[in-house]
Protein backbone atom coordinates (compact mmCIF):
# COMPACT_ATOMS: atom_id res chain seq x y z
CA UNK A 1 0.00 0.00 0.00
CA UNK A 2 0.88 3.69 0.00
CA UNK A 3 2.05 3.61 3.63
CA UNK A 4 4.20 0.48 3.28
CA UNK A 5 6.87 -1.02 1.06
CA UNK A 6 8.43 -4.37 0.29
CA UNK A 7 11.99 -4.68 1.63
CA UNK A 8 14.60 -7.39 0.88
CA UNK A 9 15.24 -10.19 3.35
CA UNK A 10 18.99 -10.12 2.73
CA UNK A 11 21.88 -10.31 0.29
CA UNK A 12 20.87 -11.74 -3.07
CA UNK A 13 17.36 -12.42 -1.85
CA UNK A 14 14.45 -12.47 -4.27
CA UNK A 15 12.07 -12.46 -1.29
CA UNK A 16 11.11 -9.58 0.97
CA UNK A 17 8.73 -8.47 3.66
CA UNK A 18 6.25 -5.64 3.96
CA UNK A 19 6.76 -2.89 6.49
CA UNK A 20 5.11 0.42 7.27
CA UNK A 21 7.10 3.52 6.32
CA UNK A 22 8.40 6.01 8.88
CA UNK A 23 9.05 9.77 8.73
CA UNK A 24 12.83 10.21 8.14
CA UNK A 25 14.06 10.99 4.59
CA UNK A 26 16.90 9.11 2.82
CA UNK A 27 20.23 9.73 4.62
CA UNK A 28 18.29 11.30 7.51
CA UNK A 29 18.73 10.21 11.12
CA UNK A 30 16.26 7.53 12.13
CA UNK A 31 15.29 5.13 14.89
CA UNK A 32 14.47 1.46 14.44
CA UNK A 33 11.28 0.18 16.02
CA UNK A 34 8.86 -2.71 15.67
CA UNK A 35 6.09 -0.58 14.13
CA UNK A 36 7.81 0.82 11.02
CA UNK A 37 11.12 1.25 9.21
CA UNK A 38 11.63 4.76 10.60
CA UNK A 39 12.20 5.91 6.99
CA UNK A 40 10.09 7.32 4.15
CA UNK A 41 11.93 4.81 1.91
CA UNK A 42 14.22 1.88 2.70
CA UNK A 43 15.66 0.88 6.06
CA UNK A 44 17.17 2.49 9.14
CA UNK A 45 20.73 1.11 9.39
CA UNK A 46 23.76 1.85 11.53
CA UNK A 47 26.60 1.43 8.98
CA UNK A 48 29.13 1.95 11.78
CA UNK A 49 27.96 5.51 12.39
CA UNK A 50 27.06 6.98 15.76
CA UNK A 51 23.50 7.67 14.58
CA UNK A 52 21.54 5.29 12.33
CA UNK A 53 20.48 6.72 8.94
CA UNK A 54 17.86 5.85 6.33
CA UNK A 55 19.10 4.07 3.22
CA UNK A 56 16.84 3.69 0.17
CA UNK A 57 15.94 0.15 -0.93
CA UNK A 58 17.11 -0.80 -4.46
CA UNK A 59 17.82 -3.75 -6.73
CA UNK A 60 21.52 -4.11 -7.70
CA UNK A 61 20.59 -6.49 -10.52
CA UNK A 62 18.19 -4.05 -12.17
CA UNK A 63 19.54 -1.80 -14.95
CA UNK A 64 17.87 1.12 -13.13
CA UNK A 65 18.22 0.26 -9.42
CA UNK A 66 16.56 3.47 -8.22
CA UNK A 67 19.32 5.08 -6.15
CA UNK A 68 19.66 8.86 -5.75
CA UNK A 69 22.52 10.64 -7.56
CA UNK A 70 25.87 10.16 -5.81
CA UNK A 71 24.95 6.70 -4.53
CA UNK A 72 24.85 3.19 -5.98
CA UNK A 73 22.97 0.04 -5.12
CA UNK A 74 24.88 -2.33 -2.85
CA UNK A 75 24.49 -6.08 -2.76
CA UNK A 76 22.58 -5.63 0.50
CA UNK A 77 19.79 -4.11 -1.67
CA UNK A 78 20.30 -0.65 -0.15
CA UNK A 79 21.72 2.51 -1.76
CA UNK A 80 25.08 3.55 -0.32
CA UNK A 81 27.93 5.98 -0.87
CA UNK A 82 30.76 3.41 -0.90
CA UNK A 83 33.57 4.14 -3.36
CA UNK A 84 33.14 2.50 -6.78
CA UNK A 85 36.29 1.48 -8.63
CA UNK A 86 36.45 2.83 -12.21
CA UNK A 87 37.33 -0.62 -13.66
CA UNK A 88 34.89 -2.23 -16.06
CA UNK A 89 34.05 -5.97 -15.99
CA UNK A 90 37.16 -7.98 -16.94
CA UNK A 91 39.59 -5.11 -16.32
CA UNK A 92 42.21 -4.88 -13.53
CA UNK A 93 40.97 -2.94 -10.50
CA UNK A 94 44.38 -1.24 -10.16
CA UNK A 95 46.58 0.10 -7.39
CA UNK A 96 44.87 1.07 -4.16
CA UNK A 97 42.00 -1.35 -4.73
CA UNK A 98 40.83 -3.80 -2.11
CA UNK A 99 39.16 -7.17 -2.52
CA UNK A 100 35.42 -6.60 -2.29
CA UNK A 101 35.47 -3.04 -3.70
CA UNK A 102 32.55 -2.27 -6.02
CA UNK A 103 33.44 -1.79 -9.71
CA UNK A 104 31.69 -1.62 -13.10
CA UNK A 105 29.47 1.29 -11.99
CA UNK A 106 28.45 -0.75 -8.94
CA UNK A 107 27.38 -3.95 -10.74
CA UNK A 108 30.68 -5.72 -10.15
CA UNK A 109 33.18 -6.55 -7.43
CA UNK A 110 36.98 -6.58 -7.35
CA UNK A 111 38.42 -10.03 -6.52
CA UNK A 112 41.59 -11.97 -7.28
CA UNK A 113 41.02 -14.90 -9.68
CA UNK A 114 43.35 -16.94 -7.46
CA UNK A 115 45.62 -16.33 -4.50
CA UNK A 116 48.39 -13.81 -5.13
CA UNK A 117 47.00 -12.57 -8.45
CA UNK A 118 45.96 -8.93 -9.08
CA UNK A 119 42.37 -7.91 -8.48
CA UNK A 120 40.02 -8.01 -11.48
CA UNK A 121 36.50 -6.64 -11.83
CA UNK A 122 33.87 -9.40 -12.06
CA UNK A 123 30.13 -8.99 -12.61
CA UNK A 124 28.23 -9.95 -9.46
CA UNK A 125 25.43 -12.50 -9.74
CA UNK A 126 22.76 -14.32 -7.76
CA UNK A 127 23.37 -18.07 -7.49
CA UNK A 128 19.65 -18.67 -8.08
CA UNK A 129 19.40 -16.06 -10.85
CA UNK A 130 20.32 -15.73 -14.51
CA UNK A 131 22.61 -12.70 -14.22
CA UNK A 132 25.54 -14.12 -16.26
CA UNK A 133 25.81 -14.40 -20.05
CA UNK A 134 25.21 -17.84 -21.60
CA UNK A 135 28.87 -18.93 -21.61
CA UNK A 136 29.35 -18.10 -17.91
CA UNK A 137 28.28 -19.53 -14.59
CA UNK A 138 27.74 -17.84 -11.22
CA UNK A 139 30.65 -19.03 -9.05
CA UNK A 140 30.58 -18.79 -5.26
CA UNK A 141 33.36 -16.56 -3.94
CA UNK A 142 31.84 -15.07 -0.78
CA UNK A 143 31.94 -17.61 2.09
CA UNK A 144 29.57 -15.49 4.21
CA UNK A 145 27.17 -14.85 1.30
CA UNK A 146 26.49 -18.20 -0.40
CA UNK A 147 23.57 -16.77 -2.39
CA UNK A 148 25.89 -14.35 -4.26
CA UNK A 149 28.77 -15.00 -6.61
CA UNK A 150 30.61 -13.66 -9.66
CA UNK A 151 30.22 -14.57 -13.32
CA UNK A 152 33.11 -16.74 -14.57
CA UNK A 153 33.90 -18.77 -17.69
Amino acid sequence: GASGECLPLGYGSSFGYCSQKGASPPNGACENNDLNTGCTSGLCVNDGQATPVCRTACDPFDGNPGCPNGTHCGFDYLCNTAKVNAASVGAPCGAGSNAGDYCAAGSGVCIAPSSGQPLLCYRACRKAGSDCVMSQTCASVFPDLPELGVCTQ
